[in-house]
């Protein structure tokens, strides 16, 4: 299995997550990279389609946008690590996401009765959300609407139980390997 994991800044938390995560990856033999989204130098989104239509696949910008949409593609599981302001993705993780379009086909299909692009990948790829910091009931029941939505967005099976990172690592480990070995 192939994991990419996306965290918005280095901290106490995000860095025992990765340091944690990549253990258990590598105990079970799983391939592991892990990105912190604030130190990517990512241009915004030029909304051009042309990773769709002028260089298929690939982002017409060359940055390291580019690069992450690349790791992601052949990914098996994807991890987000992130706070949530206002319910939403830390802006270097949104920013990061934006320029994934290029994973997807200019294609729709109906997916729970919605419209949704076609992957360009045809192996399905496992999407799980991890908040954390300091939020409120509202924040996070915005939050994980938003993480569902995305889930639909990639046609990822929606988490069976929505994690708040304030455990420690540990159990973070243990319900990432819960829902992907289940």
């Amino acid at each position: 299995m192939k994991i990419l994991g996306l965290y918005d800044e280095r901290n106490v938390e995000t860095e025992g997550a990765v340091s944690a995560l990549g253990l258990w990856a590598r105990q079970r033999g799983y391939e592991s990279r892990f990105i912190e989204a604030a130190s990517l130098s990512i241009k915004p989104c030029l909304g051009c389609f042309g990773c769709w239509v002028r260089t298929p696949g690939v982002c017409v910008i060359a940055d390291e946008g580019r690069a992450f949409a690349e790791a992601l593609m052949p990914a098996d599981l994807f991890v987000l690590m992130t706070s949530i302001p206002f319910g939403s993705f830390a802006p270097s993780i949104k920013r990061a996401l934006d320029r994934s379009i290029p994973i997807l086909l200019p294609f729709f299909k109906i997916h729970g009765g919605e419209m949704h692009h076609v992957q360009r990948s045809r192996k399905p790829r496992r999407l799980l959300h991890v908040p954390y910091g300091t939020y409120g009931t509202d924040e996070l029941a915005t939050f994980t609407g938003l993480a569902r939505a995305h889930c639909d967005n990639f046609l990822s099976p929606h988490a069976k139980s929505q994690f708040e990172y304030a455990a420690g690592p540990e159990a973070l480990v243990a319900w990432v390997a819960g829902e992907v070995e289940a």
